[in-house]
């Protein structure tokens, strides 16, 4: 279990993205300390916003190469920007699937 600051990060979100027509998907892990955090619309947006990046976009090597990227949601913002007031720690899995 990771943590953040001496706090755990018990929770959080797995979120896939699945593009039948280029024939790409990605599935992400996004973890963060509590359930409301990871039930709330602003954390499951930002999650479907990283699985869609990662998937349509040019791809990334590093969770901090993905965060600076274009935010396919929020036209002229990056990943980064979208996090507002929450703050995920830890993008733990990104995994791509060409030839879907």
């Amino acid at each position: 279990m990771e943590t953040r600051g001496g706090r755990e990060t018990s929770s959080g979100r797995i979120t896939q993205y699945i593009d039948l027509t280029k024939k790409v998907g990605t599935m992400i892990e996004l973890r963060c300390e509590s359930a409301p955090v990871a039930n709330n619309e602003e954390f499951l947006a930002l999650a479907s916003n990283l699985a869609k990046q990662l998937a349509v976009g040019p791809g990334a090597k590093t969770a901090e190469e993905l965060w600076t990227q274009p935010s396919p949601g929020k036209a002229g913002k990056t990943l980064s920007d979208g996090k507002g007031t929450i703050w995920p720690t830890k993008f733990v899995k990104c995994s791509t699937w060409p030839g879907l």
